[in-house]
């Protein structure tokens, strides 16, 4: 067959993404069927979030990868819990593969880390701190919370089940939450040791799908009443791509009672990223956590 009667069968986009990221590689990250174009356009804008270091895949003296590791941490904490997408994006990982790889090498039994596991861990130890650095404040208790006021807010029993827009009526009750979170955000810097200013205007609300907008799921996939029915996803101005000079967005988790339950605050101001993470403290809303970003990696700033 002539050179011109030769037919190429187009790249994968597995293949692609290995041409493209991984050649040189000592071994190659899993990557599943579920990667995709928007993924390699996201990896060309920010590498060092996407695209995993050579150091990841490359095996201990033991023959364990950094991401063995954290699986038997991972394990060893956690029981019947949904297998996290970071395995893959982080550590290269297939993790039902490894799994029976590390019970096969005697890491592992009945999904617990034996001896030999916990042994590993802990001679791997800068994974775990990697990934889980001791925060630079932790809560001394002296410094109080802010009182909050009630929004009142009542979840209606008939709404239905997915993404809603948010009825005008309720812009006045979103007004009155965002004034407790801001006291709350203004807390969690305190906390933090940060001499900034941040705050979440509602007047730059920009509602709509895929902006700010409610998703309301009663029940969990097993049939049980969810414990946050009901999230508002929030994002100020028009735009749906991260602005690294000023941008808010995040999620506001609600209790079947109709107060918030659980947050999440997402803050770019300068190019520098901030999460602030609130959550229930001793049966009130407070700050949980506080993160910024540092050489693409989120490093706890603050820690109840």
């Amino acid at each position: 067959m002539g050179f011109l009667g030769r037919i190429f069968k187009p790249k994968t986009t597995k293949e692609i993404i290995i041409d493209k990221f991984y050649k040189g590689y000592p071994e190659l990250p899993y990557i599943s069927n579920e990667r995709n174009i928007e993924w390699i356009e996201q990896a060309e804008l920010f590498p060092k979030q996407c695209i995993i270091p050579k150091s990841i895949m490359t095996r201990y003296s033991d023959g364990l990868l950094p991401g063995h590791i954290y699986m038997l941490y991972w394990l060893n904490r956690y029981t019947n819990k949904k297998i996290p997408e970071y395995f893959e994006y982080r550590y290269g990982i297939d993790f039902c593969k490894e799994k029976e790889f590390l019970i096969r090498n005697g890491y592992l039994e009945n999904d617990k880390p034996t001896s030999k596991g916990l042994k590993a861990i802990e001679d791997h130890y800068e994974i775990i701190e990697e990934r889980h650095p001791t925060p630079a404040h932790r809560n001394d208790h002296s410094q109080p919370v802010p009182t909050l006021v009630s929004s009142n807010r009542i979840i209606p029993t008939d709404i239905p089940e997915g993404t809603n827009s948010v009825p005008r009526e309720d812009k006045a009750i979103i007004d009155l939450e965002f004034e407790n979170i801001n006291k709350l955000v203004a807390f969690a810097i305190k906390l933090s040791g940060l001499r900034i200013r941040l705050n979440i205007n509602t007047e730059e609300l920009s509602y709509g799908e895929g902006k700010t907008y409610y998703d309301f799921h009663p029940r969990t996939p097993s049939g049980r009443p969810a414990k946050y029915p009901l999230t508002l996803h929030y994002k100020c101005g028009e735009s749906h791509d991260i602005i690294p000079d000023r941008d808010r967005f995040g999620e506001i988790y609600y209790l079947d009672n109709g107060s918030i339950g659980s947050a999440r605050l997402i803050f770019w101001n300068r190019k520098n990223g901030y999460i602030i993470h609130l959550g229930m403290v001793e049966k009130e809303l407070s700050v949980k956590k506080v993160e910024i970003n540092r050489d693409s990696k989120w490093v706890p700033l603050y820690k109840c």
